[in-house]
């Protein structure tokens, strides 16, 4: 029988060392734990928490590979959705309302313009339904007839000369530029005399080419480009029309800069919407028709 001390506690009995095993996921270790300083759970906490951030980097590259399937998922959507969309005009210009007939006529002449305008430094700017489709939509009103073109009348003479040079004349004599001198000169519409595309006077509308109105018309097939003469007043620029003299601010016409119309690369007027309003005298610019049963019906605006 143990004997107390003489303080009457009973004497400290050597601590027994014991072996426990923890079992990891690749790993059997054993630890020799004291028992009474460092419990099981203690050590199996620490294990569970070396395995945890051992798993870290294959979640992490998982998940790149997650997000990389994503991107190219939604880069492959957005490639498929602009394809559908460009398929989708396409239908509507076949099944839909007609596409303006004229437009490879109208196209070929714009084109022949810009490049002998630009070669030449003769100056011009789109006017009227084509400049209001060049700022709606940088494209020609599908049920527009002709272009509208507005041009100093300081360049008659340079006109006139390729008239006679035939200088937009193609071998086919598919194009062709005519005059209206009388336009220009002031004579009254009354006493002007029509040429028709042989050059022989002409007493009715014959042709594209046996026109009163306007200073000048490019030519291809029934399809034109109307030159319309304009000259500075002052800070103003005056148009003479068959009814009245239009006028427009000298800053809102000057300068010219570059605009898109039809796919090509062609001038407007400085400010073009204000042209327009002095020109239509309103601010409606809607459409004045829409696609109703595959045709192009008015309404009301």
């Amino acid at each position: 029988m143990a004997t107390k001390n003489a303080v009457g506690r009973r004497p400290e009995l050597p601590r027994r060392k014991t072996t426990a095993k923890i079992t990891g996921t690749k790993h059997v270790a054993r630890v020799k734990v004291d028992k009474l300083v460092l419990p099981v759970r203690a050590v199996e906490e620490q294990r569970r928490l070396e395995l945890r951030l051992v798993e870290v980097r294959p979640l992490s590259i998982a998940m790149v590979k997650r997000r990389s399937r994503l991107l190219l998922l939604f880069s492959t959507l957005m490639v498929g959705m602009l394809v559908f969309m460009k398929l989708k005009q396409i239908l509507q210009r076949r099944t839909g309302c007609p596409d303006n007939p004229r437009r490879e006529d109208l196209t070929e002449l714009l084109r022949a313009w810009t490049i002998t305008s630009e070669q030449h430094n003769v100056s011009y700017t789109i006017a009227y339904g084509s400049l209001l489709g060049a700022m709606r939509n940088k494209d020609l009103i599908p049920w527009d007839t002709d272009i509208d073109i507005m041009i100093d009348m300081k360049y008659f003479p340079i006109l006139k000369r390729w008239s006679e040079e035939q200088k937009f004349t193609k071998a086919d004599g598919s194009i062709r530029l005519a005059i209206q001198e009388g336009s220009v000169l002031g004579i009254p519409e009354e006493k002007r005399t029509r040429h028709n595309c042989q050059g022989k006077v002409a007493t009715h509308m014959e042709d594209q080419c046996s026109f009163l109105e306007p200073m000048a018309r490019l030519i291809r097939g029934s399809s034109f480009l109307d030159f319309f003469h304009f000259y500075e007043k002052g800070y103003l620029v005056e148009e003479p029309g068959e009814n009245k003299i239009k006028q427009y601010n000298k800053t809102d016409l000057y300068p010219f800069r570059s605009c898109s119309f039809m796919g090509l690369n062609t001038s407007c007027p400085n400010r073009p919407w204000e042209i327009l309003r002095a020109y239509y005298k309103n601010d409606n610019f809607k459409p004045t028709k829409k696609c109703s049963n595959d045709t192009w019906a008015w309404v009301d605006n």
